[in-house]
């Protein structure tokens, strides 16, 4: 899960909007994190898989559709994200769990 005081800078920055001295702010974030950088891994997969649909032209929608696509697929990419890192904290509970039952 992205870092609650950065969360606000990665989409901008993952759209490359982000004003320079941000986004050297947080380039030396995602340097030493690795769930910042997956999710900035995520929002830039999910507007470049909108922006080839759009170009090949199977999704003739109007502006505003275009756009509550885009959050949608960003919102289902999140939920990917946070399910990912659920399954990840349940497992390592499990094994700790496991581990302190064995010894």
């Amino acid at each position: 899960m992205p870092c609650p005081e950065y969360k606000a800078l990665l989409e901008p920055y993952a759209r490359r909007e982000l004003p320079e001295n941000q986004q050297r702010l947080l380039k030396d974030h995602l340097a030493a994190c690795d769930d910042c950088r997956a999710a900035v891994r995520y929002l830039r997969m999910s507007d470049d898989a909108i922006r080839v649909a759009l170009l090949a032209g199977t999704a003739r929608q109007s502006q505003e559709e275009d756009e509550r696509s885009r959050r949608l697929l960003r919102v289902m990419v999140w939920l990917g994200v946070v399910g990912a890192l659920l399954v990840g904290a349940l497992y390592m509970f499990l094994r700790l769990m496991a581990m302190r039952a064995n010894g």
